[in-house]
């Protein structure tokens, strides 16, 4: 930690749980001078709140007279569409048809119209709420990552929006033409629980993106069964390889819930697995779509000896 931040958190120490209206000001006007240094800004969110991850997002409205206000109605539906889409991708990242919980909103401060979303829950000592509250920082970083390929590159986006499900697929469609119509500029971070931060930019052209590609993008869902063998495994990005018995490597994702698991199996190259997918077959429709193929680990056990040597589809 460095000597500056060392500071920041010193002089929070002294100030935070009293009472006293000065002390209360000088919370705020250290977190209003701490968020406009970049190095600053993670150790911030770990002292305002004890969740671990949190989506920055500052909304500029070119129709806003100071660029600190906005419309208060378009507001609340932001709001509301981001909570919808979080929701949607968390369960989607999770393979879930439900999920607990939600996110939390942290109170504004200085700076555009600044809103700061919260996972839903503190760390608990309950392995499954402890695992629903990682889906909503996945949802999180998930938005965040979907605004940053619409903003940028299309094949990107078209990729992501693909791998997501039909209902989180709406719920960023909805998000998108809210800020397209309000023609608002967002731009923020995601800071995770390690407190690594993205920067997050999306533009109202990128919104209007996003919602023809979601518009554009249809999907089919099917469940695969394989034996094969664990090749490789990224905690980052809860990525993994698989070797069916017949075919060709598969690259997939595994559920957050799966991660774990499949960490202490990759040292298990050598044995036999039975692998459960959820397959997504996305495309785009018009004279140049594209058909792209995701895989989601949803299930893998170790076969003891060797089993017919089949691939069931």
């Amino acid at each position: 930690m460095s000597s500056l931040s060392e500071k920041l958190v010193e002089a929070w120490a002294e100030s935070e749980g009293k009472s006293s209206f000065a002390d209360r000001l000088a919370l705020q006007s250290l977190a209003m001078s701490a968020v406009q240094v970049p190095e600053l800004r993670p150790v911030l969110a770990k002292l305002q709140s004890s969740a671990s991850s949190q989506l920055d997002l500052h909304i500029v409205d070119p129709k806003s007279s100071s660029s600190h206000d906005a419309d208060a109605s378009v507001l609340g539906k932001f709001l509301v569409k981001v909570s919808e889409s979080v929701r949607e991708l968390a369960k989607s990242v999770g393979g879930r048809q439900r999920i607990t919980g939600g996110i939390r909103v942290l109170a504004p401060s200085v700076g555009s119209v600044r809103v700061v979303f919260l996972d839903e829950s503190k760390p608990s000592v309950s392995e499954e709420r402890d695992s629903t509250r990682k889906l909503w920082a996945e949802g999180m970083s998930l938005l965040a990552s979907t605004m940053n390929a619409a903003n940028a590159d299309e094949d990107e986006l078209l990729t992501v929006v693909g791998a997501v499900t039909p209902q989180a697929r709406k719920a960023l469609s909805e998000l998108g033409r809210l800020v397209a119509d309000s023609e608002w500029g967002i731009h923020g971070s995601m800071i995770d629980d390690e407190g690594l931060e993205v920067e997050t930019r999306f533009s109202a052209l990128a919104a209007q993106r996003l919602v023809t590609a979601t518009l554009q993008t249809k999907s089919k869902d099917r469940k695969v069964d394989y034996l094969g063998n664990l090749e490789g495994w990224y905690w980052a990005s809860h990525s993994l390889k698989f070797k069916p018995q017949r075919g060709s490597l598969i690259d997939a994702k595994a559920t957050p819930d799966l991660a774990p698991k499949v960490a202490r199996l990759i040292a298990s190259r050598d044995k036999l697995f039975r692998a459960t997918f959820s397959v997504r077959d996305s495309w785009t429709e018009g004279a140049h779509g594209r058909i792209k193929t995701s895989y989601l680990l949803t299930g893998i056990t170790e076969v003891p000896g060797l089993l017919d040597d089949i691939g069931a589809e």
